[in-house]
């Protein structure tokens, strides 16, 4: 009788601290997704300059700006919905890489021979 009282207790107790667990990290969710929505409405960093990235020629160039790369991550994976506050230098970088593969994917299938390159603007 006194281990159906011991698994009863230790039941309540796993119960406690897991509903702890999840009320932490509901608070969490809440707190980043104001911080997102704040980044959202703050003003996007001002357009690369093009002449000290690329020198002077005077031939057109593309300008990609990724303004959503956390959210995209966080769609594609499980960790980086989750531990995307801790590693997010890393995750816009993995975004960026896809993005750069999936554009040369795209050019190479519509015949375009084009140069497509990562520029990092201090």
């Amino acid at each position: 009788m006194h281990w159906f009282w011991f698994l009863i207790v230790l039941n309540s107790v796993a119960l406690a601290v897991l509903l702890w667990r999840v009320l932490s990290l509901r608070r969490l969710a809440l707190t980043l997704q104001q911080e997102v929505e704040q980044l959202r409405l703050a003003p996007h960093d001002a357009a690369p300059d093009v002449v000290r990235m690329l020198g002077r020629g005077g031939r057109p160039v593309i300008a990609l700006d990724i303004l959503n790369p956390m959210e995209l991550a966080s769609r594609q994976s499980w960790f980086a919905d989750t531990f995307g506050s801790m590693a997010a230098p890393a995750l816009r970088k993995v975004v960026y890489d896809r993005a750069v593969k999936i554009i040369r994917q795209e050019l190479i299938k519509h015949g375009v021979r084009a140069q497509v390159s990562i520029h990092r603007v201090a």
